[in-house]
């Protein structure tokens, strides 16, 4: 659980690890999250950027892959105003 987001598991008896169909997360500093999962022994994957976003792969515990990705804020009218209008919402 992080905030209002809630991520529900389950398990089956044929499991085999998602190494290529993966949920994806969107959060905010990725360089220090990536540091906190590499602290604790998971190993990082950086990938290619998309268009505004810098992204990451790791493994949960049981293999399956899981993409994390940040908004890169690059300066400019548009994405200025776009962060004054969200500031302060989750």
């Amino acid at each position: 659980r992080a905030g209002p987001v809630h991520v529900h598991l389950g398990v089956q008896e044929d499991f085999r690890p998602a190494t290529k169909a993966h949920p994806a997360f969107v959060v905010n500093d990725l360089n220090r999250l990536c540091a906190s999962l590499d602290a604790e022994g998971f190993s990082i994957r950086a990938d290619h950027r998309l268009p505004d976003f810098h992204r990451a792969y790791v493994a949960d515990p049981f293999g399956n892959r899981i993409e994390l990705m940040e908004e890169i804020m690059s300066p400019g009218p548009e994405k200025e105003e776009s962060a004054k209008r969200t500031k302060g919402r989750p």
